[in-house]
């Protein structure tokens, strides 16, 4: 079988998300505008997006799996051969 080859990893901002939320918490509760005016309507979306967002965590992408760092052993294996 053959691998198929692996997705890049794409990172998503914070500020993309916080805008979705805001869009979908738009859509979800559109009389609450005229009941309190534009510029309060956009302030508490604002708010709740942010404080949603608080509970999302962003996962950094995964370091490539071909560079290997050095072990701690071989680097103090060497310190000590060297310091004799």
């Amino acid at each position: 079988m053959k691998k198929q080859p692996e997705k890049p990893v794409t990172t998503i901002s914070k500020k993309d998300i916080r805008a979705a939320i805001a869009e979908q918490l738009q859509s979800a509760i559109p009389a609450l505008k005229a009941q309190i005016g534009k510029k309060k309507y956009q302030d508490r979306i604002k708010k709740a997006a942010k404080l949603l967002m608080d509970g999302i965590k962003i996962m950094a992408p995964k370091p490539v799996a071909g560079i290997e760092k050095p072990s701690k052993r071989t680097t103090t294996k060497s310190k000590l051969a060297v310091a004799n």
